[in-house]
């Protein structure tokens, strides 16, 4: 792969938008990586992969704090970095023109969306509806909203390859 571009200004604003929050995004994810509360880690997606793991009984919370096992805790931490490595990645791919990287975008930005309305459905709307939460969303929305736009599908048809 010859990635020669962290962004590129040729692009509609709309995606460039979207390759800085996709940067932002995976900042924030390296950040919240070395947290101690796995509620909050990399991503909603790794949010609900740990509700997935405290359904099958794996993942124990007591008081707000997750109690696992170091191999629930590893495979945890891998999908964290998985998902923080495939933002960096979309948002590269993105400022690379390449058709792939953008529907891989979408589907990042659809997998992090899935992940907030099952947290929301399985452990409640309150966490959602704190700051975090809020941003987070946000942050899903405006990319989902800002990769489905007109003038992205359009240069996205014309330009990438």
């Amino acid at each position: 792969m010859d990635f020669h571009r962290w962004t590129d200004r040729s692009q509609p604003q709309t995606l460039q938008l979207v390759v800085i929050l996709f940067y932002i995004n995976a900042v924030f994810g390296v950040f919240s990586l070395f947290g101690a509360n796995f509620g909050s880690n990399a991503s909603y997606a790794t949010a609900f992969f740990v509700e997935i793991l405290r359904g099958v009984g794996v993942v124990h919370f007591v008081g707000g704090f997750a109690f696992a096992s170091s191999a629930a805790i590893a495979l945890i931490r891998v999908v964290g970095v998985a998902m923080v490595a495939a933002q960096a990645l979309a948002g590269l791919a993105l400022a690379n023109e390449r058709k792939w990287g953008y529907r891989f975008s979408i589907a990042i930005v659809a997998i992090e969306l899935a992940g907030i309305i099952a947290e929301a459905i399985d452990v409640s709307a309150s966490t959602i509806f704190s700051l975090s939460g809020l941003l987070g969303l946000l942050f899903v929305v405006v990319m989902l909203v800002l990769l489905l736009h007109q003038q992205s599908r359009e240069y996205t048809r014309i330009w990438f390859r």
